[in-house]
């Protein structure tokens, strides 16, 4: 009898041994695994980039301004070109401008970083988040991007 008792007792707890579980994907996303055999993706905690606030700028004023905005965090508007492994965004009302604005994509997601190598060889329209900073390829001013979306 108590063999018995004893079988229901771990049989009983087998039940409460399972429980939700968290597991993370190798694309950083977390996902709760419900001991029901479903799932729930858990929402991701927003990055620094997406709860940052950015002044939105147009290039004309970065360029004239660009040392004294440095540290600030901006938003703006431009031509993309991507020559070599350097992003540069140019003026976009005008043909030809020869003093672009550099662009340090490393830090820029890689979807982001595959769109700039697919879509601006030849230059595209692309809004730039991120910080003006004095040293970008180390040697000149620009923006340190936290994104880059096409328009």
């Amino acid at each position: 009898m108590r063999k018995a008792g004893f079988v229901v007792l771990f049989l009983c707890s087998i039940g409460t041994a399972y429980a939700d579980q968290i597991a993370t994907l190798g694309d950083g996303r977390q996902v709760l695994l419900k001991d029901d055999g479903t799932y729930q993706i858990q929402p991701s905690a927003p990055k620094e980039h997406e709860t940052a606030s950015y002044a939105d700028l147009k290039l004309v004023d970065l360029k004239v301004d660009i040392k004294e905005l440095e540290g600030q965090r901006i938003r703006t508007l431009g031509k993309g070109m991507y020559v070599g492994d350097m992003f540069m965004l140019t003026d976009p009302a005008t043909a030809f401008d020869m003093n672009g604005i550099a662009v340090d994509i490393s830090k820029v997601p890689r979807e982001m970083r595959k769109w700039i190598v697919t879509n601006c060889a030849t230059g595209c329209r692309a809004t730039v988040e991120g910080e003006v900073r004095s040293d970008i390829h180390g040697f000149m001013p620009g923006i340190m991007a936290d994104t880059v979306r096409g328009r």
